[in-house]
C-alpha cells in the first residue's frame, strides 16, 4: 500500500511539475506582451494612445493563451491516442477484452510452426530473437496468442489441476483465474503476449548473465514489458510471473522501464496527465 500511495504521489507530483510549466509559459507570454505596452526608448520618442496599446496588448495576449492551449490540445490528442491504443489495452479479471475486440493480423514467429503474434509484435520479437541467439540464449516459447477456445482449455486445466491438489471447486476456479487468467481475461488472446519456457531462465548466456537477467535488460528496447513482476500483485490482479512477456511499442516499454511501471501505473501516469491538461485548458479558455 506504501508503494501504491508513493506511486501516486509521483504522478500527482509529475503532472503538477507538467501544469507548473505551462502556467509560467503563459505568464511570460503575457508578461512580455505588458512590457512592449510600458517600453521606451525616451529621447522624445511618441508613445500611442493608450487605448490602442492596451487592444494590441491584449491582441498579443490571447494569441498567446491560444498558443498553449493548442499545444495542450496536441499533448491531450497524444495522451489520449495511447490510452486508446491496443497495445496499451488493460485486460484482466477485473477488466475483460471488450466484447467487440479484433485480433490483428497474426504473423508466425521465425522458427515456430503454429505460435503466432500480431504482426507488428511479431517483428519486433523476431528482431530480439535474432539478438538474443547472436548474445548465446536459446530463447523459446510455450506460448503466444491463444483464442478464446485455446484460453478455456488452459483456465479449465488449471481449475483441475487445483482440484486434483484438494481445493474446493471456488478456490480452484479463483486460483486458476490469479494464475493463468480465465476466458477472455488474458493478455494472450489480445496477441501481443509470448510466454518464455521456464526453464531455460537460468541458463548463461556468452556474457555470463541468466537469460531472465538478458530479458530484463534488453527485451524493453523491443517493445515488449514483463507483465506480472513480483511484489505488484495488487496492481496486475495476478500473480507474480518471470515468463510473461506482453508488447506495448518501444516506447511505453522504455518509459515503462525508466519509472519502474506496469502497464497499470503507466495507464494511471497518462490519464492523469490528460485530466491536468483538460482543466488547465478550461481554466484558459474561461479567460
Amino acid at each position: 500500500m506504501n508503494e501504491r500511495n508513493a506511486m501516486e504521489n509521483r504522478i500527482a507530483l509529475i503532472g503538477l511539475t507538467v501544469l507548473t510549466v505551462i502556467t509560467l509559459a503563459v505568464f511570460a507570454f503575457c508578461f512580455l506582451g505588458a512590457g512592449d505596452l510600458f517600453s521606451g526608448n525616451g529621447g522624445g520618442t511618441e508613445v500611442s494612445e493608450p487605448s490602442d496599446s492596451t487592444d494590441g496588448t491584449q491582441t498579443t495576449d490571447r494569441e498567446q493563451i491560444s498558443s498553449v492551449i493548442a499545444e495542450c490540445q496536441t499533448k491531450m490528442n497524444n495522451f489520449q491516442t495511447q490510452l486508446d491504443s491496443p497495445y496499451l489495452l488493460l485486460v484482466n479479471e477485473s477488466n475483460p477484452l471488450p466484447v467487440d475486440y479484433e485480433v490483428g493480423e497474426l504473423t508466425l514467429l521465425d522458427g515456430y510452426k503454429t505460435l503466432k503474434l500480431e504482426t507488428t509484435a511479431a517483428e519486433r520479437f523476431n528482431e530480439f530473437l535474432v539478438a538474443a541467439k547472436k548474445a548465446g540464449y536459446a530463447a523459446s516459447l510455450t506460448a503466444a496468442y491463444r483464442t478464446e477456445k485455446q484460453q478455456k482449455t488452459v483456465y479449465d486445466d488449471a481449475v483441475e489441476g487445483f482440484m486434483n491438489a484438494g481445493y474446493p471447486a471456488e478456490t480452484a476456479r479463483s486460483m486458476a483465474a490469479v494464475s493463468v487468467g480465465s476466458v477472455n481475461c488474458s493478455e494472450h488472446q489480445l496477441g501481443f503476449s509470448v510466454d518464455f519456457s521456464k526453464k531455460e531462465m537460468s541458463l548463461l548466456g556468452a556474457d555470463g548473465r541468466s537469460f531472465e537477467e538478458y530479458l530484463n535488460d534488453t527485451i524493453y528496447q523491443y517493445g515488449f514489458i514483463l507483465s506480472y513482476p513480483a511484489g505488484e500483485e495488487d496492481q496486475t490482479g495476478r500473480e507474480a510471473n518471470t515468463v510473461h512477456y506482453r508488447y506495448v511499442g518501444v516506447a511505453a516499454a522504455e518509459e515503462m522501464k525508466k519509472e519502474g511501471w506496469t502497464l497499470n501505473e503507466y495507464r494511471d501516469y497518462l490519464q492523469t496527465q490528460l485530466n491536468y491538461l483538460k482543466q488547465y485548458v478550461q481554466s484558459l479558455e474561461s479567460k
